[in-house]
């Protein structure tokens, strides 16, 4: 059998390990590593990817110029779940399947985002720094129990962390189009509008992927229903929120604060969001933890080595692929 070649430009596949490695290797996969941390050009993607079978792909835009010099190509893999640097719909058309490690990561940004929670609530970050720098200066905070989240996007990692700030006694508001009204009624969460949710939370906390009816679902025009006493969390895609409103927002003190893991150009540099004392900043650490890194790059790798067996990845989002005339295969 034809070998098959998958390159693979997250860094941090198999870094907790060499368990996805093997996975690969067993099932006669050559790994193709890409080789500097930084995330790749589109030029750079174009010139490597023409013999490639396969991609693990990490934060790399997989673009529709990408795409169309990848001549061989036949299945990506996320190492993670956000697609929103993936060209689906130009995959779609070339009947290449994009699976995603669905779940990998879903404790993981959901204990960052009530960490945030936390930190925002007690001044952590502020007092520890104040503290190393010599001044005694004790802040008023606020206790969660009683205050109110509201969490835009109800799914896997919505509802774990609306687990965890249930158990800590605070009232839940939730925006979502598809409702779970079973979740709902065991965590009482009160499904509402988005206008209702940011009148009335205490803390907003996102949760929906990037896609153009997501991006700026927190925009200039919507930003002023937020409390002045409230906080933002952002631990899902940068674009959700538009940087320049929260800026202006934050800076006037029309919002308390805000906690962003995901901006909208990474690393953002020069971004005037990095100025403000009342707002942290953590370099999109959402799913960086060893448990989370090691199911991404498990599922990511079983993803391909499934395909190349001839078998449908368990997590296709574009199922359509499957749909037209036959699977996808890998042919020698």
């Amino acid at each position: 059998m034809k070998q098959f070649k998958v390159l693979i430009t997250s860094h941090s596949f198999g870094k907790e390990g060499r368990e996805a490695f093997g996975i690969l290797e067993k099932a006669n996969i050559i790994p193709v590593l890409k080789q500097k941390n930084e995330i790749w050009n589109e030029d750079e993607l174009c010139k490597i990817i023409t013999d490639m079978d396969g991609i693990i792909v990490g934060a790399d835009k997989v673009t529709k110029k990408v795409l169309e010099r990848a001549n061989k190509l036949k299945i990506i893999a996320k190492h993670g779940i956000g697609v929103d640097n993936i060209d689906v719909e130009e995959a779609t058309k070339r009947g290449i399947p994009v699976a995603v490690a669905m779940g990998s990561n879903t404790v993981a940004v959901a204990e960052l985002a009530v960490g945030l929670i936390f930190n925002l609530a007690r001044n952590i970050n502020i007092c520890s720094s104040e503290t190393k720098d010599g001044r005694w200066k004790r802040r008023i905070g606020v206790e969660l129990k009683g205050k109110t989240a509201g969490i835009i996007g109800l799914g896997r990692i919505g509802k774990e962390t609306a687990k965890r700030l249930h158990f800590m006694g605070m009232n839940l508001l939730a925006y979502d189009q598809f409702e779970d009204k079973e979740f709902a009624k065991a965590y009482k969460v009160k499904y509402v509008s988005l206008e209702y949710l940011l009148k009335n939370s205490d803390f907003i906390s996102l949760h929906v992927p990037l896609t153009s009816k997501t991006r700026y679902i927190i925009n200039k025009d919507n930003i002023d229903l937020i409390k002045s006493s409230a906080y933002i969390i952002n631990t899902a895609r940068g674009g959700l929120i538009e940087e320049t409103a929260l800026y202006e927002a934050l800076k006037e003190n029309r919002i308390a604060g805000a906690a962003v893991d995901t901006f909208e150009s990474e690393p953002p540099i020069g971004s005037p969001l990095l100025s403000l004392p009342n707002v942290i900043a953590t370099p999109h650490i959402g799913a960086y933890t060893h448990q989370s890194i090691n199911n991404m790059s498990m599922l990511s790798a079983k993803a391909v080595v499934d395909f190349a067996a001839g078998k449908k990845p368990e997590f296709v989002i574009n199922k359509e692929v499957y749909s037209k005339g036959g699977d996808p295969q890998f042919n020698e």
